[in-house]
């Protein structure tokens, strides 16, 4: 079985939203997370905030997204 990821945005006032990622974030599906990061960026999203508590497993895979969409 492929390991699933799937990517929620909650977009709230002031150029913040919440993030939410549920399932497996590893080498197969970290591009997933990554698109959505642009994704809500080019919107005009400033300040994300990240609710990681629905993942199952992060490889280091995941790891590299989440420290390169801190460095944007």
């Amino acid at each position: 079985m492929a390991a699933t990821l799937t990517v929620k945005f909650l977009a709230q006032a002031n150029g913040r939203g919440i993030l939410t990622a549920l399932g497996v974030l590893d080498g197969h599906t970290f591009d997933d997370l990554d698109h959505a990061f642009d994704e809500v960026v080019t919107k005009g999203t400033s300040r994300i905030a990240l609710d990681l508590t629905g993942l199952d497993y992060i490889s280091s895979a995941g790891v590299g997204v989440l420290i390169n969409a801190q460095a944007r």
